[in-house]
């Protein structure tokens, strides 16, 4: 019940005996005494009461009987969410509730006021939660949450041309952030900005000490923002060309790289490519397929790329 009047009615009721009530509340104070085969006691708390019932008839012999009174508030639904990727926090807004079920919409279910749950992928789930007292009393609600993985962001650059005229910069998200970033926002560190998977830059001032921002983001409104200097991003300049060779290169030709880590190969489309690769005197060496079409392909070691021509 809420809270209100209890109405208290003894079963065969006897006019020759007495009938004594006593309600006490859970510290075991008592809150109202009355007498009468039937009386009303005015509650207004909560909580849990133990109504005691004590019966004498006419010769003196008494029974007593007592059971647990639950008084309760209204209770009130509703919760709040947020979103990080696929893992969701939820909150409860219940008022005047014990106890909260959970169930998540992709079968996995919880309780409590608060629970954090992380789903499998990006999708959309009905969340559902059940609220409830201790009189027995429920209420449900339900939202629509939906999750978006987070991409990744990644970038390098390479000089195109640097003189007089300004420094032409090739700027290239793929295919280096995550497959599933689609939209790409460039903050050139400048003061302009672009957008596009592989925009080129021309700065009017040539220099390596731009920093520059890209915002990848992908069809469910994930993003992930990742801001490098052109001084770490390791520019297609001469010195760096150089010290892959040979440049060009033929099929069936080994490219022998400056360093030992493996090497990432892809078009400029942003196609990774599978060649093949061994090591040698502590350098990698890439082999250029036999059957490889001619183009220019990027290869990628360390953070560091360059542009190979393959005639």
């Amino acid at each position: 019940m809420v809270s209100g009047n209890l109405i208290m009615n003894a079963q065969n009721i006897s006019a020759t005996s007495n009938y004594a009530w006593t309600l006490l509340n859970s510290s075991g104070a008592t809150v109202a005494t009355r007498t009468g085969g039937s009386s009303t006691i005015p509650v207004s708390g909560t909580g849990s009461f133990t109504l005691s019932l004590i019966v004498t008839n006419f010769c003196g012999s008494s029974d007593t009987s007592q059971v647990t009174v639950n008084i309760c508030a209204p209770l009130g639904g509703g919760f709040s969410h947020t979103v990080n990727g696929n893992t969701v926090s939820f909150t409860s807004l219940a008022v005047n509730s014990s106890g909260q079920l959970w169930d998540f919409g992709d079968g996995n279910q919880g309780s409590g006021p608060a629970p954090v749950h992380t789903y499998a992928g990006t999708g959309s789930y009905t969340v559902v939660m059940r609220s409830f007292n201790i009189c027995g009393d429920t209420i449900t609600s339900s939202q629509v949450v939906v999750t978006c993985t987070k991409p990744a962001a990644e970038w390098t650059a390479q000089i195109l041309s640097s003189g007089g005229a300004g420094m032409r910069v090739q700027f290239n998200a793929t295919p280096w952030s995550s497959a599933d970033a689609v939209n790409f926002q460039w903050l050139f560190g400048d003061g302009t900005n672009g957008s596009g998977a592989n925009p080129i830059k021309t700065y009017g001032v040539p220099g390596l000490f731009y920093t520059v921002t890209l915002i990848a983001s992908n069809s469910c409104g994930g993003k992930d923002t990742l801001t490098k200097s052109l001084q770490t991003v390791g520019l297609d300049e001469p010195a760096a060309v150089a010290a892959w060779y040979p440049n060009p290169a033929q099929p069936g030709q080994w490219i022998t790289s400056p360093g030992d880590a493996p090497v990432s190969v892809a078009t400029l489309t942003g196609q990774i490519l599978h060649w093949a690769q061994r090591s040698e005197a502590g350098q990698t060496l890439v082999c250029v397929p036999e059957n490889c079409p001619a183009g220019v392909y990027v290869l990628w070691q360390e953070g560091v790329a360059v542009r190979i021509t393959v005639p």
